[in-house]
């Protein structure tokens, strides 16, 4: 029986825990109540604090010279500038060095420049270590550096002091530091200026030129009240799920309603995915609610542009946050949810929850800490990777890869929670006095399954994408081994994780080997399969090569200059190698592994569902999983690997076999080595291929041909019975 995924009876029975769910006061309360008290006070508690930091009393901003020389050349300046500024004099600039362990103060009891609020404080410091990462890390606000050669002694209207300050871009301490050095600046500029027309010069030059150089701040270096904001979002979206998950799971049991629930002919992944809408729904809900919440705050209090730049926390910035609630709103819904169906009262769901909820503050709490940086490691750890990237969007300093990493993990955990929260709620524990253990979760089965499940698969998604990220990047980062140590730890670490997994987790599970990695040799006709496998071989390349063309024309994919020379060193390195090795590792080997896992286990795992949506899920898992390259993302690899995935899931449903697929993988990959190994040959007999550019009209009239006839062939190659 076909699934009734998004069916009409699903979408009622949706329809109808979402009404009940928002008719309840508490939800309601939780909903509205708590964002209309929470952001205002947390906007007075910000706005006092940022008032305290520019008070009388308060820390001056700090500029880092890399020479004492550099100090006093700046000391002089900012002086000038001050005396200018106000008619009176002015007590000397402290001075002390910052070492690697922690600064020391000079000899006597210097003060602080600036001594009113119109006045602008600095504190100047001597860094010995790597001034830029000083500056990255926020220990200093600026950096000075006067560049040398420049300066001389002659009067400044002959030759102006010339200097580049460095500051961490979106950082608002940062930016109003270079603010207020360059509103000293312009005064001792304004007054040059004046004297200089008075004396009828042609050519006004002021006193000071001052460069200014953005960098993008180390991550992690925001901290402080800009990384608060995200913990809290994240922490109210999951408050306004709590009392819908309790309500409609453990609540339910308690009321006794539970066993006719689980006794009516409505499948039981049915009413789990009901719930799960109602949950999830009020949770965006909850996040929109608080989004608006906060942005309406820290506009009408005007502190936005103190947190976020002078720009504030604009729409564009809400918009890319909003994504990012959805993803862990869908996350934490499915952990509430797993835990309140194995909860036998609300009492027990609360005291489930409240230990839950502690826990999560602690990754919450450790994202706010100075120096913590969102690496690709921190980026598949469940709630820190949540609060880590939206903390750097909110400071436009994300990078793609730990952000793809971030997303997908997090859908990731949400499917293995959701499928644990599936055989929980259909167990005999969901019952009135049922006596389930939290062990009947990883218990060996007793009895053996054909194929595995839709939720053995999220599941094993869960262990299997971390473990697949985090060896990648590290064999990613392996520069100093050399070419061929390289290809033969890829091609021994992708049977481990494609092929040995799987097959192990098959056995602990008791499913089917044979059957679920397709293992049958006698579905199909070999002697007519394996020439419209040769066909498909010998054409599949061309439209990869075609699709990757068309990508990078219409701008849907695009290499960094730093992407090309990468990949033509790779190339010139493969080039030396015997040809033998480059396809055993890097053609038949992958091919082996990748088939058993994403035309195996994948495609096995998607049994009750149609032949179309099995193709067509394994095929973009497929190129997914190829966007990943070490510690890049290669998204121009998306569209012709997932191509390719389609084919081979259709050839494997078809034939019911997985050996055509591994042929079809070998060769594919093999041709593609081929042809990159013999080019300049090639080129030489006017029959070279160039990355970037359409292949000739025959060679594609030829590949159709081949594509058409090959095609025809697999289709009637399966034996009838």
């Amino acid at each position: 029986m076909q699934s009734d995924w998004l069916g009409g009876r699903t979408w009622r029975l949706c329809q109808k825990e979402l009404r009940e769910t928002l008719r309840d006061r508490r939800t309601i309360i939780t909903l509205l109540l708590m964002p209309i008290l929470v952001y205002p006070l947390l906007s007075m508690v910000m706005q006092r604090l940022l008032l305290s930091n520019a008070s009388k009393t308060g820390m001056a901003y700090i500029i880092g010279v890399e020479s004492k020389e550099e100090g006093t050349i700046v000391l002089d300046l900012i002086k000038d500038g001050q005396e200018q500024l106000q008619e009176r004099p002015y007590q000397p600039i402290r001075i002390h060095r910052l070492s690697q362990d922690k600064p020391t103060v000079g000899s006597g009891e210097p003060k602080v420049v600036g001594a009113d609020l119109d006045v602008p404080k600095f504190d100047i410091r001597i860094v010995d270590s790597d001034i830029q990462s000083v500056l990255k890390e926020g220990l200093i606000d600026v950096v000075v550096r006067v560049r040398p050669g420049e300066n001389s002694d002659t009067s400044p209207s002959e030759n102006p002091f010339r200097f580049r300050v460095s500051y961490r871009h979106g950082d608002a301490m940062s930016e109003t530091a270079v603010d207020r050095l360059r509103q000293l600046m312009q005064v001792i500029n304004d007054v040059q200026l004046a004297r200089q027309a008075r004396s009828f010069r042609r050519e006004y030059k002021g006193a000071v030129e001052m460069l200014a150089d953005p960098i993008r701040a180390s991550e992690g270096s925001a901290g402080g009240l800009v990384s608060v904001i995200p913990l809290v979002l994240l922490l109210m979206t999951i408050t306004g799920a709590v009392y819908p998950a309790i309500d409609l799971t453990a609540g339910e049991r308690e009321r006794g309603t539970m066993e006719s629930l689980i006794a009516s002919p409505v499948p039981r992944y049915t009413l789990l995915l009901s719930k799960y809408v109602a949950v999830v729904t009020v949770a965006i809900l909850t996040a929109i609610a608080n989004l608006t919440s906060m942005w309406i705050t820290l506009t009408v209090t005007g502190i936005g542009p103190a947190l976020f730049g002078k720009d504030g926390l604009t729409l564009v910035t809400m918009a890319q946050i909003f994504p990012l609630l959805l993803v862990f709103a869908c996350f934490f819904s499915a952990v509430l949810l797993a835990l309140c169906s194995f909860a036998k009262s609300f009492k027990e769901a609360q005291a489930y929850l409240i230990p839950v909820m502690l826990v999560s503050l602690a990754p919450g709490l450790l994202s706010l800490m100075p120096g913590v940086e969102f690496t690709p490691i921190l980026a598949i750890v469940p709630l820190v990777n949540v609060v880590l990237l939206a903390r750097d969007i909110l400071t436009n300093s994300a990078q793609l890869v730990p952000a793809f990493a971030a997303v997908a993990s997090t859908l990731v955990y949400a499917a293995a929670v959701l499928s644990i929260a599936a055989k929980l709620f259909g167990s005999d524990a969901t019952h009135h006095g049922g006596q389930g253990t939290w062990n009947d979760l990883w218990r060996r089965p007793e009895s053996e399954t054909k194929m595995p499940s839709l939720g053995q698969l999220s599941t094993f998604l869960a262990f299997f994408y971390p473990l697949y990220f985090v060896v990648t990047n590290l064999l990613g980062q392996q520069t100093s081994l050399s070419i061929q140590s390289r290809l033969w730890i890829n091609s021994g670490v992708t049977l481990l994780l494609f092929l040995l997994l799987p097959w192990l987790f098959a056995k602990y599970r008791r499913i089917q080997v044979e059957t679920t990695f397709r293992l049958n040799q006698k579905s199909y006709r070999w002697w007519i399969a394996v020439p419209g496998i040769l066909l498909l071989g010998s054409s599949l390349w061309m439209v990869a090569h075609e699709t990757f063309v068309a990508s990078m024309s219409l701008k849907i994919a695009s290499l960094s200059e730093e992407q090309i020379e990468l990949a033509k060193k790779a190339k010139e390195e493969l080039t030396k190698l015997p040809l033998w090795m480059v396809l055993l590792t890097s053609a038949i080997l992958p091919a082996i592994a990748e088939e058993f896992f994403f035309r195996g286990y994948v495609l096995s795992s998607l049994h009750r569902v149609s032949r179309l949506k099995q193709i067509l899920f394994s095929g973009l898992l497929f190129g997914a999983f190829h966007v990943i390259s070490g510690n890049t993302l290669a998204i121009e690899r998306f569209l012709p690997t997932a191509l390719l995935g389609l084919a081979l899931g259709a050839i494997a449903v078809r034939t019911g076999s997985l050996y055509p697929g591994i042929l079809l993988h070998a060769l594919h990959n093999g041709l593609m080595f081929s042809l990159a190994f013999f080019q300049e040959a090639l080129q030489e007999y006017g029959i070279g291929v160039e990355e970037s550019s359409n292949l000739p009209w025959t060679w594609l009239l030829s590949g159709f041909v081949a594509l058409l006839v090959g095609s025809l062939l697999v289709w009637l190659s399966p034996r009838r019975n």
